[in-house]
């Protein structure tokens, strides 16, 4: 009983806390056991971000006592469109998953996904949210002045808002997916601060309850000191002070980024390459 009612508490938290599905709970990694153990029916996603290239896998759990029915999981766009459908079985230990290509045909527009999951009486429903970023194949120098033009290693391109105070000629950035980390190269021969504003679908920082942690930030190659300002549902906003010759020192370590490409967006990549001699994927805050 304390169980369901300490469920209910954080479903209700977090329902509050999304303001376009109201009744979506993102469960935390850390309260999985607590969910299984609590609810009748409960799903999760590997990730909050996908874009068209990537897997999108649900997981979820169907409390062995409610065995019987298979389980029906939905898609559906902001609008209400159904987008997609899986029916699986849960295994002996109620556990099941089912993967989702965002490049399919239905999924027309960026923006937030509601995933469904149902299974026998209607009392067995369970929500949660996904966010498509978009994504386009385009030249590298397509980021605007005020963005970096970031090379990730999965063969894409994104672009970082920013602004710099003191004599700033340039900045070109790379991230590494597996290391999570975010490496900039800052042109100029003036100290001043720097300013960036990270999406959070390209890096973030948080624990296994889904809370904010500090970024990791090195100038040099040791730590440096930076702070954080008003961070948004979107994007996290760091304040980093420079010296002169900072070429190649500065990095912005997280613990998740942005998925790696899918195999239609690796295939959409290399006939980019073939046309315009290399694919990239632009991510820019509009």
């Amino acid at each position: 009983m304390m169980a369901v009612l300490a469920v209910a508490m954080l479903a209700a938290g977090a329902a509050a806390a999304g303001a376009e599905c109201a009744s979506c709970v993102r469960i935390p990694a850390d309260q999985l056991d607590l969910y299984r153990e609590g609810v009748p029916l409960s799903i999760w996603t590997d990730s909050a971000f996908y874009d068209r290239g990537s897997v999108m896998t649900v997981e979820g759990h169907l409390r062995p006592e409610n065995a019987g029915h298979p389980v029906i999981i939905t898609v559906a766009s902001a609008s209400g469109n159904v987008v997609e459908v899986a029916q699986v079985e849960p295994g002996p230990d109620g556990s099941f998953s089912a993967e989702f290509d965002p490049s399919g045909p239905l999924w027309t527009s960026e923006g937030a996904y509601v995933v469904t999951a149902r299974s026998g009486p209607d009392s067995r429903v369970f929500r949660t949210q996904v966010e498509i970023i978009p994504y386009e194949l385009g030249a590298p120098g397509s980021c605007g002045p005020s963005q970096i033009s970031v090379s990730a290693d999965n063969g894409g391109t994104y672009c970082v808002d920013y602004r710099a105070t003191g004599e700033v000629t340039g900045i070109d950035g790379s991230l590494s997916i597996a290391d999570r980390l975010l490496s900039l190269e800052v042109r100029g021969p003036g100290a001043g601060t720097l300013w960036l504003e990270i999406p959070r679908s390209l890096l973030d920082s948080q624990d296994a309850g889904g809370r904010d942690t500090p970024f990791g930030v090195f100038v040099g190659g040791g730590p440096a000191e930076h702070s954080e300002e008003d961070p948004t549902d979107l994007a996290r906003t760091l304040r980093i002070p420079y010296g002169p010759d900072l070429r190649g020192s500065i990095e912005v370590a997280g613990t998740s980024a942005v998925p790696e490409f899918g195999a239609v967006a690796a295939v959409a990549a290399a006939g980019a390459a073939a046309a315009a001699g290399a694919g990239r994927l632009r991510l820019s805050k509009q």
